[in-house]
């Protein structure tokens, strides 16, 4: 959905006029247009209006997103929840199965490793993991703190 499409949705469920949902911040008319696609709206603006009628920020994000969400982020997020499900559910096959996808299609390197991290703590071998992996792994989330000793 995007912004203004969601302002619409907003503002009919707070049983607001156009006028009343942006008073005060933009004129009515240059409002109108942008519920209808036709203008954006600049970042201060837009988080004044939702501030203003205490729209909850989360769950406005959560409407919009897939429209300004890039395909690869997409893809990287679908393996993130299904990562999450096998995790859930300790299921070691599926585990290995999304880390192998996601180290073949994947250019998220953070993504490659939490996914291995993942595979080998659950299977119980994070002993096996390969030198230059642990370097990298230190490298990205220990922060010095040691946490792979």
């Amino acid at each position: 959905m995007k912004i203004g499409e969601a302002l619409r949705k907003e503002r009919i469920k707070l049983g607001l006029t156009q006028d009343q949902m942006c008073a005060g911040i933009l004129s009515r008319p240059f409002y109108a247009r942008i519920e209808s696609g036709k203008n954006r709206i600049n970042a201060e603006s837009l988080f004044k209006i939702l501030l203003e009628h205490q729209v909850d920020l989360v769950e406005f994000c959560d409407l919009i997103q897939d429209d300004y969400t890039s395909e690869e982020r997409k893809v990287e997020k679908q393996f993130e929840f299904k990562m999450n499900l096998a995790v859930s559910a300790k299921d070691t096959e599926a585990l290995d199965k999304y880390c192998q996808q996601i180290m073949n299609s994947s250019n998220n390197e953070v993504l490659k490793l939490r996914a291995l991290i993942t595979s080998a703590y659950f299977k119980g071998e994070t002993d096996k993991i390969d030198v230059e992996i642990r370097t990298k792994i230190k490298a990205e989330f220990d922060g010095g703190n040691n946490l792979l000793e």
